[in-house]
């Protein structure tokens, strides 16, 4: 082996983001392997854990990521031929209308793309429609308890400045973008998957200060605009100043500030005695 690999083995190798690592690796232990399997993973993303998936399973399975981001999906075309894998197909699908027959699947997964569907009753009653029999779905979700922390501080400083508004705002957020865990039970109950096992982590995102955290790309690209939104307009400035330097003290107080990043790991399977097709249809015209 020379000292140096080609810059094509550095790019293959770069498989997990911070953000999906911690969920994504739980959630493939809990995956239940079987040959030609149909796969289904929604809200693939930048390839992971898609990817591994259409890898682990082998060539006699073909591995389906959908998710509506268009650049996402080319760059993991783009790994998934620098990585000679050729039992994958990347659509831009939306979990909530899926294209695929019904019966078709044998697993579908999901690395917190469930977290992000504007519907979730609809994405689960269409992953019931997919299910083949018997089959496994398996996702990851991040509850509503990840970064409270955070979220602490900026409640805080909403009420600083009289903005009920605003902190209504991010309440719902965090309600719509992260249920609970009782709430997803119920839910997989009401569209007739039985859970099989569940597994709640944690995983920690640490930063020096607010100012790092603020600063951090991930958190500038996927979660300020969200944040800023969130504020009345002409306030942002202002809240976001007060934000970081309570941030910051906070911070020192603790020797740094450490955002605790709760998630849920949920194995189920459709049992054969499941929602009739018929009646998943129907209830599938009443969501739309």
């Amino acid at each position: 082996m020379t000292d140096y690999q080609p810059l094509e083995l550095a790019i293959s190798m770069n498989e997990l983001p911070l953000w999906s690592a911690s969920s994504g690796l739980k959630l493939l232990d809990t995956i239940h392997f079987k040959a030609n399997a149909n796969v289904l993973d929604i809200g693939c993303g930048l390839g992971f854990p898609t990817l591994e998936l259409a890898m682990r399973f082998g060539p006699s399975a073909t591995v389906y990521g959908i998710d509506p981001w268009l650049d996402g999906l080319e760059y993991a075309k783009q790994k998934a031929e620098l990585l000679n894998i050729s039992n994958i197909r990347l659509l831009k699908q939306y979990a909530e209308n899926l294209s695929f027959d019904d019966a078709f699947f044998d697993c579908i997964v999901s690395n917190n793309g469930l977290n992000n569907v504007q519907n979730i009753d609809m994405a689960l009653l269409e992953c019931a429609r997919v299910a083949k029999p018997d089959a496994q779905l398996a996702f990851a979700m991040y509850t509503n308890e990840s970064m409270k922390e955070f979220y602490d501080v900026f409640e805080q400083v909403l009420e600083s400045y009289g903005l009920e508004i605003s902190i209504l705002a991010m309440q719902n957020h965090v309600a719509d973008e992260k249920k609970s865990i009782s709430q997803i039970e119920s839910k997989l109950n009401k569209f007739g998957f039985r859970l099989i096992s569940k597994i709640e982590d944690t995983f920690y995102l640490r930063f020096l200060d607010g100012t790092a955290l603020l600063n951090h790309h991930f958190i500038r690209q996927v979660f300020y605009p969200v944040w800023h939104a969130l504020v009345v307009e002409g306030h942002q400035k202002q809240v976001f100043e007060l934000l970081e330097s309570k941030l910051n003290l906070l911070a020192k107080l603790n020797g740094e500030l450490k955002l605790a990043i709760q998630f849920v790991v949920f194995d189920c399977e459709k049992p054969r005695k499941h929602l009739s097709l018929s009646t998943v249809k129907l209830l599938l015209s009443s969501h739309r």
